[in-house]
């Protein structure tokens, strides 16, 4: 069944996907800190700064070490 994570965007996505118990949100929108207020959201979210597919995947444990260890509405940073 198809979820429709495509039709979303901003504030509807963030909410669907802590709804769904995901943890983590990888994105390369550079702006989502500036659109969306993520102090009180439950779910992570790691900003990469190229979203090349080939970049990401040599990158994965460290992506993944980002989302492990943050705390609800912390801004770590942009990870280029």
């Amino acid at each position: 069944m198809a979820r429709g994570w495509d039709k979303l965007v901003n504030g509807a996505l963030l909410s669907a996907a802590e709804a769904a118990g995901f943890e983590v949100l990888i994105t390369t929108d550079k702006n989502l800190s500036y659109q969306q207020n993520l102090a009180t959201r439950k779910i992570a979210v790691v900003v990469l700064g190229q979203g090349r597919r080939s970049l990401i995947k040599a990158h994965v444990s460290e992506v993944i070490a980002v989302g492990a260890t943050h705390q609800i509405g912390a801004q770590d940073g942009y990870y280029s």
